[in-house]
């Protein structure tokens, strides 16, 4: 995790929503698995700039979702999920 935790998905998935380059709707939901509490935390893309990412329109309407001890760590797995599959280069994420 310490790599990822130099990598800001969340915080390059935020920045591209706020760009309206992709449009998604988010869910947690704090859950327990064996004795412990995570959170999962669910996305829905809902639109995509196509201009931006031509190659990626059969993304819309797909979910991705993770766990994680703490809403961040579920977000920036999630996160990092939805760019790798947008194909984000690594030196474009913060």
């Amino acid at each position: 995790m310490a790599e990822m935790e130099k990598k800001r998905y969340w915080l390059t998935l935020h920045n591209l929503e706020q760009e309206r380059v992709i449009g998604f709707k988010e869910k947690q939901e704090q859950i327990r698995r064996g004795g412990n509490i995570e959170w999962q935390v669910l996305i829905e893309i809902t639109s995509l700039d196509l201009s931006r990412f031509p190659t990626s329109e059969d993304l819309v309407g797909q979910s991705y979702w993770e766990y994680g001890a703490r809403i961040i760590d579920a977000r920036q797995l999630v996160a990092r999920n939805i760019l790798l599959a947008l194909k984000v280069d690594e030196k474009d994420i913060k």
